[in-house]
This record gives C-alpha cells, sequence and structure tokens, in this order.
C-alpha cells in the first residue's frame, strides 16, 4: 500500500498548486489518506457575485484535479477516480470544506505524462502579443485544428469582431457596483498588499510599469471608477481590445451543454499545457465564456457549434519577455 510521507505530499501539491483558477483564488485543499487522495473546496474561496451558480470555480477545481493527475504521473502514480452518482453532484460537506472527488493512488509503469514537464512554464500573459513567427503559426495551427472541441479564429477580422464582443461582455459585468467592487478585492497593485504573495490578481503580471500599475490602483478603486464610469470614460478604461487583436489566434474551447464543470476544468488546464508546449502564452477571456451575450454571439458568427457551450475562449500568441509567475498559497496550507 502506498502511504506518501509528507514532505512529498507537499511537493505534490506544490505542483498541484500551479493550476489556473478564476481571479487566481485557489480554491482546492488536498488530503492524503494512505493509498487516498481527496480533493475539498474551500467555500471562502467562491467569487458569490461574478460567478453565483460557481461554474468558474468548479472549472478551477478541474484543473486542479487534472494537476494532481499530473504531479503523481511525474512520480510514477496514476490516480483512480471515484466514479460518482448523478445524485452525489452537490459536495459533502466535512467542517468547513467541501469534498468535491476522491481518488486511489496507484503505481503506475507508463512513462509520465508529456504535459506535466510544461506545468511551471505555463504563464498568463495579458498584454499585446509579438510578432509571431511562420514557424510558431503553423505550430498553432496544427495544435487547434487537431482537436473537436476547439474552433480557431485567425484572421484579424475575425479578432477584431472577436475583441469587440469580448469589451462588450466584460463591460456587461464590469459596470454593476457590485462586481466591481468584488474584482477589486482580488486586485493586487503593490508588494505592500497584505496578500500579494498569496493570490490574486499581481499587476506585475499584467505587463505595467510601475506607474501604470499607480494609475490603475486609483482608476479602478471603486470610487473614482464609479465617477470615470459617470463620465463615459469605463469602456476605453476596461478595454482588452489591442491586446485581442495583437494574438496569433483566439481559441474558443467548448464541452457539451451540461457537462459537469469539473470535467471541463480537466479539459482546460490540458489545454493551456498544449499551448504552453509550443513555446507560446495565453490568457483566458472568461468574461465572453461567462456572459449569455457572448454565447449567443458565439453561435451566430459560427464559433460554437449547435449543443455546445464555452469553456473559456483563449487569446494566444507569443512573448518575447520573461513572464513573471503569478502568486501561489504555501503548499502547507492546502493540505488539510
Amino acid at each position: 500500500m502506498i502511504d506518501l510521507p509528507r514532505d512529498e505530499q507537499l511537493a505534490i501539491v506544490a505542483a498541484v498548486g500551479r493550476a489556473p483558477s478564476a481571479h487566481n483564488t485557489q480554491p482546492a485543499r488536498w488530503r492524503f489518506s494512505k493509498d487516498r487522495v481527496t480533493l475539498f473546496e474551500d467555500p471562502e474561496r467562491r467569487l458569490p457575485v461574478a460567478d453565483p451558480h460557481n461554474r468558474d470555480g468548479r472549472i478551477s477545481l478541474g484543473a486542479a484535479l487534472e494537476g494532481m493527475v499530473l504531479a503523481l504521473s511525474s512520480r510514477g502514480y496514476c490516480l483512480q477516480l471515484r466514479q460518482r452518482a448523478a445524485t452525489e453532484r452537490q459536495p459533502a460537506s466535512e467542517g468547513e470544506l467541501l469534498k468535491v472527488a476522491d481518488g486511489q493512488i496507484v503505481p503506475f509503469s507508463e512513462p509520465p505524462d508529456p504535459l506535466a514537464h510544461w506545468v511551471p512554464r505555463r504563464r498568463t500573459w495579458r498584454g499585446n502579443f509579438a510578432e509571431v513567427t511562420d514557424e510558431e503559426r503553423n505550430r498553432l495551427e496544427k495544435q487547434l485544428t487537431s482537436s473537436d472541441d476547439i474552433v480557431a479564429v485567425t484572421e484579424p477580422a475575425g479578432l477584431a469582431a472577436v475583441a469587440r464582443l469580448h469589451d462588450r461582455c466584460i463591460w456587461s459585468f464590469l459596470r454593476h457596483r457590485d462586481y466591481h467592487r468584488e474584482l477589486y478585492e482580488w486586485l493586487r497593485f503593490s508588494p505592500r498588499h497584505r496578500a500579494w504573495s498569496r493570490d490574486g490578481l499581481t499587476t506585475d503580471c499584467m505587463d505595467l510599469s510601475w506607474f501604470e500599475r499607480g494609475l490603475m490602483q486609483w482608476v479602478f478603486h471603486p470610487t473614482t471608477f464609479r465617477g470615470l464610469k459617470a463620465l463615459g470614460l469605463g469602456p476605453s478604461l476596461a478595454s482588452e481590445a489591442g491586446a485581442v487583436r495583437s494574438a496569433t489566434a483566439v481559441a474558443v474551447l467548448h464541452a457539451p451543454e451540461g457537462q459537469d464543470p469539473l470535467v471541463s476544468g480537466r479539459r482546460l488546464y490540458r489545454f493551456w499545457l498544449e499551448v504552453s508546449s509550443l513555446g507560446l502564452a495565453a490568457c483566458p477571456m472568461s468574461a465572453t465564456a461567462d456572459s449569455a451575450e457572448g454565447r449567443e454571439a458565439l453561435r451566430q458568427q459560427g464559433l460554437l457549434p449547435p449543443g455546445r457551450e464555452p469553456i473559456n475562449l483563449f487569446r494566444i500568441g507569443p512573448v518575447r519577455t520573461e513572464i513573471p509567475t503569478s502568486r501561489r498559497l504555501p503548499a502547507e496550507e492546502l493540505l488539510v
């Protein structure tokens, strides 16, 4: 029977902790017991305004679950997940945590999953992308056409249309005071912030100078932003259109309607790592995936097949500079 020592457990959850999550909230917690590992959700990490049905939260948990599969694979193990009945879709409560999934750890003689190598190299790039080479473009196009759950936009006119749609979807959320206030709580503008080294969206990962970070902190403060919104400046301040138009491609990653977001999260993480393995960076465009207007527009533009729903959209391209690593909670806090 496998019984992983605590130092190995810590190393595993540190690698698993690199999985992406909405606003970098990191809701996943883990417990090892002999040859089993259990995934819990910390409900304090939910986003009740931006994600009232916890869809994005569950996608984040699915990404963490795939992260555990990858981390175990790199150590010669596989994870045999317990198949749950439909009646078990609601997570069980255990104290302040919610049990999401569990599985048995078993020895595995196959080579490690090659995507595990790219876990520490995956990055989110929120700035403009660099000019793409023909080789990079060809690698990306081959990857995007190799799966039937991806629709790609690569032509300038198509990218411009998606950029306009994405800006409308961003503003449809951000114009609401409660949404903006919740987002602001997860923004980290300065190393002086008490949670700078732990979680949230740090401004050094947003391609901003120190001057721009200070300006952004002032502009996006709820009180200031409310005044600028009244002047009609809100949509331009929140725009990501330039970054979208600079991308080599926008990929619409989709799944069957009604699919468990936990399953979708596992696929999302693997797709993002596949992009990283090409030497490219990506940025999710969640506002469009989460917006009813966005989903309908994607269908009308032929970017979302019938009977499918978006897991997320990603703008993808090359970056010629070092991308800062987003912050993570200490591994000790991920074990319960």
